[in-house]
């Protein structure tokens, strides 16, 4: 019914993704917000590791931290989405070069 060719080729893909998974575990990103006055960074799997505000902007204006918070984090997790997506669609053949990728059939 399937050829070896499939087997072998449903084989690659599942080591591929196995790689994808890993990588994207072992990323981090930093999202800002403020110019640069609140950084969040963040892992692959969307857990927060750090955030950072600016000393002087806590002085000058404490109400606007917590928008500047919740942007900077927002951020950092569109950034992780977008890597994860970016790592997946490599592992796939599913990436933008991919003519296929425009009606969702894989590569291969």
């Amino acid at each position: 019914m399937f050829g070896l060719d499939f087997v072998k080729k449903a084989q690659e893909l599942q080591a591929n993704l196995a790689k994808a998974k890993e990588e994207i575990s072992l990323l981090t990103v930093t999202g800002e917000s403020g110019a640069g006055q609140v950084r969040a960074t963040m892992n692959g799997r969307f857990e927060l590791l750090s955030l950072s505000v600016d000393p002087a902007l806590l002085a000058s204006d404490p109400g606007k931290v917590s928008d500047l918070v919740v942007t900077a984090v927002n951020d950092a997790g569109q950034k992780v989405r977008t890597e994860a997506t970016r790592i997946m669609g490599d592992a796939t053949g599913m990436g933008p070069g991919n003519p296929l990728s425009a009606m969702g059939l894989p590569g291969f």
